[in-house]
Formats: structure tokens, C-alpha cells, sequence
């Protein structure tokens, strides 16, 4: 199977995940302006609380990827997910501290916490910037998904 079939059946988990415990989930989110930190998965509920999960489809993408540590500072609850094969790799190679793990379980074909996230606090401009980007990118019409049309009535 291609990285980016695993990459995309981990995404649809994590959205499937999300969705099941109550939350409105997004994919590609840019976390800061001009996209320059883009989450994989972006949960948040209607009280405002915020999970990010970040897509690890091998042991090479988790090991060369240094930027999710920063993460953190976006949300309450911050979790990776692997699939068994690549969380059997690295599970005793690493700790997790101030993370949770999720793993694609093979025979259901959910996901399953194998390690618990703590909560964290997040800084209130942070999280308003988080919730209008959120509801800018979701609007029905806006600048990345309308054009601007002449309108003339006769």
C-alpha cells in the first residue's frame, strides 16, 4: 500500500474518530497565517475544546518529522496516530510524554487510544484565532470559494 493511501485511510479514521465523540472535524488546517504550520486533523467542539491529531503513516515520516511538538500551543488535547505496524516500530523506541497515541486498530478498523493526552490550557487569543479561522474556512461563500460576479437588474 502507497504512503499516501495509508496517509489518507488514517486521515478518514481520525475525521471518523472525531466526529463519533462529538466534535466538527477539519483536514489541513493552517494553524498560523499563510499556511506555514498546517495541522492534519482539527477537532473542536461546541464549547470550544480543541484536539489536534497529527497523521504518521511510517516509522520515517514520525522520525523526520520535528515541527509537531509546536502544536502544542493550538489546542487541548494533541494526539498522533499511527497504524499497528508503525506503532509496534517505535513504541518502545520513544516517549510520548504530553501526548496521546492513537492506533488504527487492524480488526475493527477504528481507532483506539493506546495512551491517554492530558489537557492543556490554551492562550485565549490563540483560541479565538483558531475558531475564526475555523469558521472562515468553513463558510458556504468566501473569498477561496466564491467569485465575484457582476450582478445588473433590468
Amino acid at each position: 500500500m502507497k504512503r499516501s493511501e495509508i496517509t489518507s485511510a488514517l486521515r478518514k479514521a481520525a475525521i471518523g474518530y472525531l466526529v463519533k465523540k462529538g466534535f466538527g472535524a477539519n483536514a489541513e488546517l493552517g494553524i498560523i497565517p499563510w499556511g506555514k504550520r498546517k495541522v492534519d486533523v482539527i477537532g473542536v467542539t461546541m464549547r470550544g475544546h480543541i484536539v489536534i491529531m497529527e497523521i504518521k503513516s511510517c516509522v520515517a515520516d514520525f522520525t523526520t518529522d520535528s515541527k509537531w511538538h509546536t502544536y502544542l500551543d493550538y489546542c487541548h488535547q494533541f494526539y498522533l496516530v499511527f497504524t499497528e505496524k508503525t506503532w509496534k516500530s517505535i513504541a518502545k523506541s520513544y516517549t510520548f510524554s504530553g501526548v496521546g497515541v492513537m492506533v488504527l486498530d487492524s480488526k475493527t478498523g477504528f481507532l483506539r487510544a493506546v495512551k491517554s493526552c492530558p489537557r492543556y490550557e490554551v492562550q485565549e487569543d490563540v483560541h479565538r484565532s483558531l475558531i475564526l479561522r475555523l469558521a472562515w474556512r468553513n463558510a458556504i461563500f468566501s473569498k477561496r470559494t466564491t467569485r465575484r460576479n457582476r450582478v445588473f437588474l433590468t
